[in-house]
């Protein structure tokens, strides 16, 4: 699932999932541990899982992070210490545990800030949605090829022999597995297990360079073929008929810029999809997440607007000495820290000019759906930080107006994963045990059903 990327002063833990050895830990730690790192106002969801047979893991949802070893881990009472090797800025944590709570720092790149994890219990972080056997359907263990790439999947299909009308969901941004799963929840298990339950065929992949799938996907355009060919590979099959796709966060856009480049996809729901420009919602989801951080509306104003200049500058190749600028006046904006390290801007920078930053920044779903020709729904969570709905829904309104059927609908408690939320902040996905708002579920489902006729 994991979904777009912030950029705020902790841009540097945008990482890549290396598998990395651990080293053993003692029992004293032995667990799961649920918090967050205080980065200059702003709360960084994170856990850590500690076992003690030699492996220590850490998810960071907002990244995209899912189950990264740990190394050098040791804990001498109360003292314990991990890091993330081979991560640019050297990321560690150094700490103390008392009882079922470890508070210490975090330092990467120069930068020092302060993190808290209570111990979690196994009963609270089950997820209830997370289907059971027995299952009323088959499941079939899947490879697709495609471009300097093969992915890996599990296509589920109800009984009988076909053909069924399919669906593939396509993950957001980040490298995530079949289940997009993230902090014990697999939401696109749970969508699998919905849908095939209702009579589709559902396909679901590992991303390039996780799981089982190979190859590594840099740009916008590598998803886009990837998607592309899984739908290719579900129309070699007699037991498929027509094929729809599904969506969330940015792939939402993967899936918009594959039904514009083919027509005979059936139809398309875009769950927490942007409606403008990457560059402006990233904006405004800086607005949105200090806000839900507690900042005043007049500092989360600031923030979106220093980061709207830093991002068109970003795209405007404007001078290095002027990026720095900007990279630092949204810094400032985002905190009461004057010292920034000039090694954080430097990370900073060094994502935001990625080829797949720059893709995300520059994307605009709207120029694709002026060429869907086929049903479309569009959800939004009404306390989404990161898809704001006040700003996107407009935006998606007016694109679906030329359209034949085309609907938007806000689920106004909803997050960014389609979860009941108090804040819709980040640090409330790993704490929620609803994985999908049954009533989203149900939405989607009668949805697909009433087009799938």
């Amino acid at each position: 699932m994991q979904f777009a990327r912030v950029f705020a002063a902790m841009a540097a833990l945008v990482i890549s999932a290396t598998a990395l050895a651990a080293a053993p830990i003692a029992d004293g730690v032995k667990g799961l541990w649920s918090g967050h790192i205080d980065v200059m106002g702003q709360k960084l969801g994170i856990r850590v899982k500690f076992t003690t047979d030699t492996a220590a893991t850490i998810d960071i949802p907002d990244q995209g992070v899912t189950a990264m070893k740990l190394s050098d881990v040791t804990y001498t009472p109360p003292a314990v210490t991990f890091r993330m090797p081979e991560v640019p800025g050297e990321p560690s944590f150094k700490g103390t545990v008392k009882g079922d709570e470890m508070t210490g720092q975090f330092t990467q790149s120069g930068g020092s800030f302060p993190f808290t994890l209570k111990r979690t219990t196994a009963e609270a972080v089950r997820r209830p949605q997370d289907p059971k056997p027995p299952f009323p359907y088959r499941s079939e263990e899947v490879t697709v090829q495609s471009a300097g790439a093969k992915l890996a999947g599990t296509l589920t299909l109800p009984q009988g022999e076909g053909p069924f009308p399919a669906v593939l969901l396509i993950t957001g941004s980040g490298p995530q597995n079949r289940d997009s799963e993230l902090f014990d929840h697999r939401p696109f298990l749970v969508w699998a297990d919905h849908l095939t339950r209702a009579g589709f065929a559902v396909l679901r992949v590992d991303d390039r360079g996780v799981g089982q799938s190979t190859g590594v996907a840099s740009r916008f355009t590598d998803l886009v073929a990837d998607a592309a060919a899984c739908v290719r590979h579900l129309r070699t099959r007699k037991d498929i008929g027509s094929v729809g796709l599904l969506g969330h966060s940015q792939g939402a856009e993967v899936a918009a810029r594959v039904a514009a480049n083919d027509p005979k996809v059936a139809w398309v729901v875009l769950l927490a999809g942007i409606g403008t420009d990457g560059a402006s919602n990233l904006a405004e989801q800086n607005r949105a997440i200090f806000k839900a951080a507690g900042m005043s509306d007049e500092g989360a104003d600031k923030v979106c607007k220093a980061a709207k200049a830093l991002f068109d500058g970003v795209l405007a190749n404007a001078p290095e000495s002027k990026l720095r600028e900007l990279a630092r006046a949204l810094m400032l904006a985002q905190t009461s820290v004057q010292d920034i390290p000039e090694a954080e801007v430097d990370e900073a920078l060094k994502q935001l000019r990625s080829p797949g930053m720059r893709d995300l920044l520059a994307n605009d779903i709207r120029n694709d759906l002026k060429k869907v020709r086929v049903p479309v729904l569009a959800l939004l969570g009404g306390k989404d930080v990161q898809v704001p709905a006040s700003y996107n829904r407009p935006a998606l309104d007016a694109a679906f107006k030329p359209m034949k059927d085309a609907t938007v609908r806000v689920f106004p408690k909803c997050n960014h994963l389609f979860q009941p939320a108090t804040t819709g902040g980040l640090e409330e996905y790993g704490t929620i045990a609803t994985t999908i708002d049954p009533e989203v579920l149900d939405a989607v489902k009668a949805w697909m059903l009433e087009r799938s006729k």
